[in-house]
């Protein structure tokens, strides 16, 4: 009996659907909420990591954008 080994790379990209800008998404949320996620970015940009962050407009060229953000 041989043994079989499958690898298969899989991308989990956080999203969320945004009513407005990042702003406005931001000032919708309460006050613990938006102080969490303006510390991870900063900690975020402060490891030395390659680290960036932008909004794909056309839900039709998000794989597109996912797998180009890999290479």
């Amino acid at each position: 009996m041989a043994w079989v080994f499958n690898q298969d790379r899989t991308y989990h990209v956080p999203s969320i659907p945004l009513k407005g800008d990042f702003e406005t998404y931001l000032a919708g949320i309460d006050k613990k909420q938006r102080h969490e996620i303006r510390r991870k970015m900063r900690r975020a940009e402060e490891s030395g990591r390659a680290v960036r962050w932008y909004i794909v407009e056309d839900g039709a060229s998000l794989e597109a954008e996912v797998q180009a953000s890999w290479n």
